[in-house]
């Protein structure tokens, strides 16, 4: 098999499910999130001999992704569908473990951090998918284009409004 196949290969399995959360997060209606994410990986295999490594690998695939995300939803014209409802069983994020009242717990808290987090501004909602995907605040910024102070800035009030948004799903 040819190198770049491998090399997609690889990212499909590494980065796939990664993609899928990022689009998920911001395209409610399944049909449109399996066709950004085509777009996505299209792009990727389409541009994978571009690729400089003047950043991580991680990196280039996020930034693409995160362009390709505005771009589709630019294009489309379907901000309607922007993420307002919480379903997260598609995400593989609840532990498959024997403890169903902790995976009940789970799921609940995971419900009213998605919630609270589609209130979020395009952008914002962006950096807090790639915080949660435990991106270091260097990566964010090369991401997104923006200084690494600006991303500890930002992420410092979205965890701020997010504590605020909980607090007011509570009452």
């Amino acid at each position: 098999m040819k190198s770049k196949e491998k090399t997609f290969e690889r990212i499909l399995m590494d980065y796939q499910d990664k993609i899928y959360r990022l689009c998920w997060s911001y395209i409610q209606n399944e049909e449109d999130r399996k066709d950004l994410l085509q777009n996505i990986l299209i792009k990727i295999w389409k541009n994978l001999e571009s690729f400089n490594e003047k950043s991580s690998l991680s990196t280039w695939i996020y930034r693409l992704s995160v362009n390709t995300s505005i771009d589709y939803m630019r294009q489309s014209k379907k901000h309607n569908y922007l993420s307002t409802n919480t379903n997260i069983s598609n995400l593989n994020i609840v532990d498959n473990s024997n403890n169903v009242e902790e995976n009940f717990v789970l799921s609940e808290n995971l419900k009213l951090l998605y919630k609270c987090i589609n209130q979020l501004s395009f952008i914002d909602k962006t950096l807090t998918n790639l915080y949660l995907e435990n991106l270091k605040y260097r990566e964010i910024a090369e991401i997104i284009g923006i200084s690494e102070k600006n991303v500890s800035v930002k992420l410092y009030r979205i965890k701020k409004l997010l504590r605020k948004y909980f607090k007011d799903l509570e009452e």
